[in-house]
């Protein structure tokens, strides 16, 4: 039973870094497959800033610093986000802004901070993107690294229980569920969108598996102990 056991944990744990060492060989590939998830949210932020840009675009202050060309390309942007609002944020996110140097050029310091206004805020969005895929990086391989160290240390309690004492096999089985259970829960939780909402587990979630393991062990343990009332 205990070899079974054993071999049952190092099984995970090798599937488990399986996974952690593709998060490295097949992060391209891991970025493409969350692409449709990114640009539903991105899209909800940009809808924002295509508003303001029509907006300003539109208003006779814009109209009296802008020159023809800079109003049209403002117009432009606008019309190809009502157009396709998917495909829109899909180039974005894909390739550089396609804003070019003329439509920024300006002498007059009031009409480049409208055109900064207006078109700047494509860069915030698209370090936005950026900080979405390196969280979502990390938090596959905190969340594989710490399940491998999880189980391939219930693996060794298990495998040492005779030195170990008489908890040993407790403890190995009940980090085993608690590693289970979470890896379950965290992925049924649709973790990648609380990824792309920057409320990804990190470094929470070794904190909250190991800090488990310590209290239902400690209560494990207490409920064995004689009751020294009786």
């Amino acid at each position: 039973m205990y070899k079974a056991g054993i071999t049952i944990q190092l099984v995970f744990a090798v599937l488990f870094s399986v996974a952690l060492t593709m998060s490295f060989t097949e992060s391209e590939r891991i970025k493409e497959n969350s692409r449709v998830q990114v640009t539903e949210k991105v899209t909800r932020i940009v809808e924002s800033k295509i508003d303001l840009a029509e907006e300003a675009v539109n208003s006779k202050k814009a109209q009296s610093l802008l020159a023809d060309h800079q109003i049209e390309v403002i117009r432009a942007e606008v019309s190809s986000f009502r157009e396709n609002p998917e495909n829109y944020v899909n180039q974005m996110t894909q390739d550089e802004s396609e804003v070019t140097d003329r439509s920024y050029s300006s002498r007059n310091p009031l009409t480049k901070a409208l055109l900064e206004k207006v078109f700047g805020w494509k860069k915030d969005v698209k370090k936005h993107i950026e900080k979405a895929y390196s969280n979502l990086l990390i938090d596959i391989r905190i969340f594989c690294l710490t399940n491998i160290i999880g189980l391939l240390l219930a693996a060794l309690v298990l495998f040492k229980r005779e030195g170990l004492g008489k908890y040993a096999v407790a403890a190995s089985s009940i980090l085993t569920g608690i590693i289970m259970i979470s890896a379950l829960s965290y992925l049924d939780q649709s973790w990648l969108f609380s990824i792309l909402l920057n409320s990804y587990s990190g470094y929470n979630y070794p904190v909250g598996i190991f800090g488990t393991f310590l209290w239902i062990f400690y209560e494990y343990r207490k409920s064995k102990k004689p009751n020294n009332d009786n």
